[in-house]
């Protein structure tokens, strides 16, 4: 029984702390709104900050299921549109998947500590250090070919072409940039590793505390 405990702890912590990274920058007002002064974006669509801002609000809460695409209209158009249905049921499948994993992390993470400290410590030094390997080498092909690889990301994700947008005639690719995504994915893999870092060194101090103890 501990090492179905001990095999779910180590897949589902890295998984359960990414999807929370993900979730810290996609819905993170400020942060758009930085970016979007960064990469001029009123600039380029002819939108005020304000009212970039209202959009992206409205784009939030149309992902969450709180509102539905009617003032989205405004500014996309059929193409937009269907790809924004496909981005809510993709987050959607994100939502879900995030929330099983923080629960099976969190049974895991509690049954382990309370039964084996030592199974417990080993699991997570072994998972944490698997995912830096991991993130590393995500890294490396983001930083050789990003464009290759985000490419490939959407072809995984999406059954169709929608997501190939023009931005002569489609607003969402001149307020939603590559350089945009370069900046969430580094982001989003900093604040992993931070994370994951900071969890390394709890539980390795923990794990020493608990060791004086006994001695």
């Amino acid at each position: 029984m501990k090492k179905g405990f001990s095999i779910m702890l180590g897949i589902f912590l890295p998984i359960s702390i990414f999807f929370i990274c993900i979730n810290f920058f996609a819905f993170n007002k400020k942060y758009y709104q930085t970016k979007y002064l960064q990469y001029n974006i009123p600039s380029s669509t002819d939108l005020e900050i304000s009212e970039l801002m209202k959009l992206t609000n409205e784009l939030f809460d149309y992902f969450r299921g709180h509102k539905d695409e009617e003032y989205l209209r405004i500014y996309f158009n059929e193409r937009e549109l269907a790809h924004i249905k496909d981005v809510k049921l993709l987050f959607n499948k994100g939502f879900l998947i995030r929330d099983i994993s923080i629960t099976i992390f969190l049974t895991s993470f509690t049954y382990l500590y309370l039964v084996d400290f030592n199974v417990f410590i080993k699991t997570l030094n072994y998972s944490i250090c698997s995912s830096f390997l991991g993130i590393g080498i995500l890294f490396l092909f983001l930083i050789l070919d990003f464009d290759k690889y985000f490419t490939y990301f959407h072809l995984m994700l999406f059954n169709n072409d929608l997501w190939l947008l023009d931005p002569s005639t489609d607003i969402m690719i001149r307020i939603f940039p590559e350089e945009f995504f370069i900046s969430i994915a580094r982001n989003i893999g900093l604040l992993f590793i931070t994370f994951m870092s900071i969890m390394l060194i709890v539980i390795n101090s923990l794990k020493v505390r608990m060791n004086n103890k006994i001695e």
